[in-house]
């Protein structure tokens, strides 16, 4: 029989889970759990409203809509709900860059992202195996996948059918991301799930290869492999 989760009481839950949504500039918002020190909110945006659900019934709480510092206005905002004095990080997942330079810019990725560990997943005799990948030097992520500036996004994400050959891990803390993905495909496409949807960037099939090679040949790897209990043990 299938456990009852026990459903979180709204008075136990942040400001930014009670109101998830906010309009800022005609844009919809939503928010994560994350807070943000007041020495990285900049200038003021808007009066705004952040909107939440008890069951079918909406509320509604006034607040004050800021610019997260370095980071570009469509992209993210910091919101300070009134009667409080912290900053929730909200975040605007329908942001679409035309370029991979625009989205390293409008995130300053170059001062806000910490690289983890890359894994990579294949077949072998009917088996699938996962091997990790733990001492990759960042400079290499951003000579061989980051670089090509020009490398236009996908319009259309949902509607391709991506495979990632290799996954980097990666943290943004500022915007309360932590371990989610970089990834290439064996077509030549690098892609992200950072500000929560997908976007894919054409790098091309050499980069990709290089990549994927380039860790294989010059990281340890160890296998990841699963027990029971669901815990993760490497060989």
């Amino acid at each position: 029989s299938a456990e009852k989760v026990p459903v979180p009481k709204w008075e136990d839950l942040t400001l930014a889970q009670n109101y998830p949504t906010v309009q800022i500039n005609d844009m919809e918002f939503s928010g994560q759990n994350a807070k943000l020190t007041k020495q990285t909110v900049g200038r003021e945006l808007a009066d705004v409203t952040a909107t939440g659900f008890i069951g079918e019934a909406e509320k509604k709480a006034d607040a004050t809509a800021y610019a997260v510092i370095g980071i570009d206005e469509r992209c993210a905002a910091a919101i300070k709900f009134d009667g409080s004095e912290e900053y929730y990080v909200y975040i605007n997942s329908y942001y679409l860059p035309s370029t991979l330079g625009e989205f390293t810019d409008a995130l300053s990725l170059e001062e806000n992202i910490e690289f983890g560990a890359a894994s990579y997943s294949y077949f072998e005799n009917g088996a699938y195996k996962n091997i990790e990948f733990n001492d990759l030097d960042d400079s290499v992520i951003w000579d061989m996948l980051l670089s090509d500036r020009d490398a236009k996004s996908i319009d259309n994400y949902d509607s391709h059918d991506f495979t990632a050959e290799m996954t980097v891990g990666v943290s943004i803390p500022l915007l309360g991301y932590e371990n989610i993905a970089l990834s290439v495909t064996e077509d030549g496409y690098l892609i992200t799930n950072i500000l929560n949807t997908g976007k894919a960037f054409f790098i091309g099939k050499e980069k990709t290869e290089k990549f994927t090679d380039y860790v294989i040949d010059n990281c340890t790897g160890y296998e990841i492999v699963y027990v029971s209990d669901g815990e993760e043990i490497p060989e």
